[in-house]
């Protein structure tokens, strides 16, 4: 039989694929999108197959450890996806493979180091201590090699002795030896002062189980032993009619705790013969809500029927396209979400929506819930670990076609993906900071060009990017100008400060911003001053020379904070105390900058 040779992406920040040859053992489960488990280096790291049958460029290729899925965990659109970001963030393929899966399901191992006898003495020949603090008597065995240990190496030895073990990582770094360089290790080792050794960790997570109770006999036989014990043992019989009713006849145990049947009452049932227990994978998903089709409410604007019947048309004829939803606040963009996310239900399509933030992931949730019941998955990062794998896991099953949550929710597992909602889609937060980079919007649109699905971008103020490519026709444009019911959009009136000067000692008020707060505050309604700049001033000038503080690290000037009378830097964070003349001309005039809360607070 011919060897199969496989390349592999690894979740390591390095550049390409590498190839392994794979056992026949293993032939059938090596498939693109399986997960295997390589040697690399030093270590072993699981590793993604993203070709087979490729041809090696070199001799002496490596064989794969173990393959650890049954079938591909990471279907060929995901592979393609993956790929492209890979190319376009500068990313390495397997880092953007391992952000698509739930965290902790990965087998990793860790090289660590630990002192060995030889290695104590030569320690305590040096400290003239044992490592329990034991004063070593003179003229110990390994006095000769240890005065010649390097303060690096002596670093290393007393971190390997003041503990069970170290990570090889650890005491790098502890040592100040740069990453890659294993020459006072390697030293070590040859010596025999520590012994270097392999730990390969399980994965973190596995699939949660849950207790069911289900009958072990026919409906109909259960149905006649229900009459029977109606009179001499009601409960029994009231169990048994809440288990007929249950889907496939089965129950959660908690869900029977919940209708009141208690254990015993299982129990005696189990030692009939009439249920048995068991345990099934389970989601553990606040998934409760029984309700399902769209809110109630009323007819849509003709704005929204227009945007849901050009969003309609791109999702029936299966053709990739992406929809700007310019819609001012209180337009019903949420309505219009709901619409074409039932028309992809309608059409045996799934449905992704992405909103910027964990924080509005509720009110978005709730929303969705109250169309669409439990066929609704939440996923982001305030789930533990094995709910994340078993949500992963119920939406790659298919028990919900459709998913909200925070950008890496773009790549969650839904099948047959007919629409993606990026809500509030010119928000920074869809920017992923930590590697691997990407940003969530671009990363929809290219999925959604890959699984032939519709895009919709909705926002009141776009960015500037999608703005422009609807006005090239790029992207469709659907616009709601008007709120619901025709609701009044609030007045906005803009003061150019430079042309009116400041009715008050600090600056901060125009006589427009003035008299409408004391108006509101006479009306005995309340007011709301929003300032995004922190301190006093963001920044303290010399009239005399036009001196201003800057940071030494970031060259911006430093912001004024009044309450500790220090200049501050909000990039770096270094604070000085603030000087009470010029530091350049020992001028005393000094003039403060654009207000900031401090000083907006002070004048209120």
């Amino acid at each position: 039989m011919s060897t199969t040779f496989i390349e592999v992406a690894v979740p390591l920040p390095v550049t390409g694929t590498f190839t392994y040859s794979v056992p026949d053992d293993f032939v059938d489960r090596a498939g693109v999108g399986a997960r295997v488990l390589v040697p690399f280096g030093r270590r072993k790291v699981t590793g993604f197959v993203v070709a087979v049958g490729v041809k090696p460029a070199v001799e002496g290729v490596k064989d794969i450890i173990e393959t650890l899925d049954v079938a591909p965990v990471v279907d060929p659109p995901m592979i393609e996806l993956t790929r492209w970001i890979a190319d376009y963030y500068l990313a390495s393929w397997g880092e953007v493979l391992r952000a698509t899966l739930p965290p902790g399901i990965n087998m990793e191992s860790r090289r660590f180091l630990r002192a060995t006898d030889a290695g104590r003495e030569a320690l305590a020949d040096v400290t003239g201590e044992s490592a329990a603090g034991v004063r070593s008597p003179a003229g110990a065995s390994a006095g000769t090699v240890a005065s010649q240990l390097t303060e690096r190496r002596l670093k290393i030895l007393e971190l390997a002795c003041s503990r069970e073990k170290v990570s090889v990582g650890h005491a790098r770094r502890e040592a100040g030896i740069s990453r890659g360089n294993r020459s006072d290790i390697d030293a070590l080792v040859r010596e025999g002062f520590i012994e270097e050794f392999e730990v390969v960790h399980p994965p973190k997570v596995e699939g949660g189980k849950e207790s069911v109770v289900r009958l072990a006999v026919s409906v109909e036989d259960a149905l006649a032993e229900q009459e029977k014990l109606e009179r001499r043992a009601p409960k029994q019989a009231e169990a048994l009619r809440v288990l007929t009713e249950a889907p496939d006849v089965t129950l959660a145990a908690a869900a029977l705790g919940e209708a009141g049947v208690t254990s015993a009452t299982v129990a005696a049932l189990v030692k009939k013969g009439l249920a048995e227990r068991a345990e099934r994978p389970s989601p553990r998903l606040s998934v409760g809500h029984e309700g399902w089709g769209l809110s109630d409410e009323g007819e849509l604007t003709a704005q929204q029927q227009s945007a849901v019947e050009l969003i309609g048309g791109r999702i029936a004829s299966g053709e990739f396209g992406v929809v700007l939803l310019h819609g001012v606040t209180g337009s019903g963009k949420t309505r219009v979400y709901s619409e074409a996310i039932q028309m992809a239900l309608d059409a045996e399509r799934g449905a992704i929506v992405l909103v910027p933030e964990i924080s509005l992931t509720p009110q978005m949730v709730q929303r969705m819930k109250m169309d669409f019941g439990d066929r609704v998955a939440v996923v982001h990062s305030g789930l533990s670990l094995t709910e994340r794998y078993d949500t992963w896991r119920a939406i790659r099953e298919g028990m919900f076609p459709v998913v909200v949550g925070p950008r890496s929710a773009v790549f969650s597992p839904v099948r047959n993906l007919g629409v993606i909602v990026v809500d509030e889609e010119h928000e920074q937060t869809y920017k992923q900071s930590e590697s691997p980079r990407y940003h969530a919007r671009d990363v929809a649109t290219m999925r959604a060009r890959l699984e032939h699905a519709v895009v919709i971008l909705g926002t009141a103020t776009p960015s500037l990017e999608s703005y422009l490519n609807a006005r090239n026709g790029k992207y469709d444009l659907a616009e709601l100008p008007e709120r619901i019911d025709s609701g009044p959009l609030p007045e906005v009136e803009v003061v150019d400060m430079c042309e009116e000067p400041p009715v008050d000692s600090e600056g901060a008020f125009s006589a427009v911003l003035r008299d409408a707060v004391l108006e509101t505050l006479d009306a005995d309604k309340q007011v709301i001053l929003f300032l995004n700049r922190r301190g006093y001033a963001s920044f303290v000038q010399c009239i005399s020379c036009g001196h201003s503080e800057k940071c030494p690290n970031c060259n911006v000037t430093l912001t004024f904070h009044s309450t500790d009378n220090t200049m501050r830097c909000h990039y770096c964070g270094i604070s000085t105390p603030a000087p009470a003349k010029c530091p350049s001309c020992d001028g005393i005039n000094l003039r403060f900058g654009a207000p900031g809360t401090q000083r907006v607070e002070r004048a209120v």
